[in-house]
């Protein structure tokens, strides 16, 4: 009977232990993926600044955490920022299974940095298994040369110039995409003349978009309309790089009557940020596309219900919208109670509306996760073995009695 308790123990031992490595693997069961595997800078200059990007895939189910760090002998050069925020740095990002994103890399050759090559390496290490917790370190990394010279290279040309008819009162749009061929960070002069029948309408120029070695911005020149009639213009465009012209076009466009354009746009999506609480604010973003004729002044309103009840209206601020772009509308709602709402919201451009959309969210009191963890369950199903185990013994013995008592 003893060696029948022995058995059954390390049966039980045995099937927990399983349990545990197998959550384990569960957590370590993601992966990582970095695009490209090198990254080469020639030609760079001692307090020069190079911009380039990796493509970071979590190629798991989980969602998972990933730490950027670079190490060598050029790894102090190197930090990491958002796209679409490029002066917010970064040392980590979040990604949910099967997603990538991309993650800017920021090279700043110091002072003192001598003539030569200069290598680093750049390691993305998962640091955590969505919610698990469990630290499983995969790390790929990606391979960085530079060449420093002593040599400035300013160099560039204009890839195109577009312009659109306007009408009374809105500001003119000028395109300007510039590429910088050079190894240095410039900051290119654009001199706009407007005439109008060969007669000087206004003059003026802008100088303050850098753009960094081997990149290319587009860059928007305004002119307010603001007292000008409406008739046909001209506009003389002079891009220059360090008092060399780089570009030069004559461009022609109209100043419109009030409503001759077609504003029309779209609502093309409704989403909420974060995980709001009834302590905790929520953010409602509206994804809306331009695509008139005329830049347009747009604004999100919506509607919270709850149980069918109108509990709140929402509004963003008042945004203009150049022709072809595509933004985000921001509003914030602030729930008192949990439960099931619906937000119901449009877009409100120039005395038109977008279609309605609606967002279904549930909001859950203050403290709630809404979910167990993985690591909570292993906690619940090492519970429910222990207590069998400790039950096991009770149920044995008075299996034996009745056995007995059989006899």
């Amino acid at each position: 009977m003893q060696r029948m308790y022995r058995n059954i123990a390390a049966a039980l031992t045995a099937l927990i232990m399983a349990s545990l490595l197998a959550s384990s693997a569960m957590a370590a069961g993601g992966g990582i993926g970095v695009a490209p595997t090198s990254l080469t800078v020639t030609d760079a200059v001692r307090q020069g600044i190079y911009e380039q990007s990796i493509i970071v895939m979590n190629v798991g189910d989980e969602e998972m955490a990933y730490g950027l760090n670079a190490t060598g002998g050029a790894g102090s050069w190197i930090s990491f920022f958002q796209m679409d925020k490029p002066d917010t740095t970064i040392d980590r990002i979040d990604l949910a299974g099967k997603m990538n994103r991309e993650v800017g890399v920021k090279l700043s050759i110091p002072s003192d940095a001598a003539d030569g090559d200069h290598r680093a390496v750049i390691a993305v290490t998962s640091i955590s298994a969505g919610s698990t917790g469990v630290s499983v370190g995969i790390s790929a990394s990606v391979n960085v040369d530079i060449t420093v010279t002593g040599t400035q290279i300013i160099s560039g040309h204009v890839d195109y110039m577009d312009i659109a008819n306007v009408e009374v009162g809105y500001p003119l749009l000028i395109s300007v995409n510039v590429v910088n061929t050079g190894n240095v960070v410039v900051t290119p002069v654009i001199n706009v003349d407007i005439t109008q029948n060969k007669t000087d309408v206004d003059t003026f120029s802008i100088n303050n978009v850098e753009i960094g070695a081997q990149k290319n911005t587009v860059i928007p020149v305004k002119w307010d309309t603001t007292g000008k009639s409406a008739a046909d213009y001209n506009a003389h465009v002079v891009v220059s790089m360090e008092g060399k012209i780089i570009g030069e076009q004559n461009l022609s466009f109209s100043i419109l009557q009030l409503g001759t354009l077609t504003r029309s746009g779209e609502l093309k999506d409704l989403a909420v940020i974060g995980n709001p609480t009834t302590k905790l604010m929520g953010k409602v973003i509206a994804t809306f596309v331009n695509t008139g004729q005329i830049a347009t002044w747009a604004t999100f309103t919506g509607e919270i219900y709850l149980n069918n009840n109108l509990v709140q209206t929402i509004q963003s601020d008042k945004m203009l919208i150049e022709i072809g772009q595509t933004v985000t509308l921001d509003a914030y709602f602030k729930p008192d109670k949990a439960g099931n709402y619906v937000i119901k919201g449009q877009v409100n451009y120039e005395g038109k509306e977008s279609e309605v959309k609606t967002l279904a969210v549930t909001i859950k009191a203050s403290g709630s996760t809404g979910f167990l963890s993985i690591s909570s369950n292993i906690i619940y199903v090492i519970a429910g073995l222990l207590v069998v185990a400790a039950l096991t013994p009770f149920f044995l013995v008075k299996y034996r009695g009745r056995r007995k008592i059989a006899r």
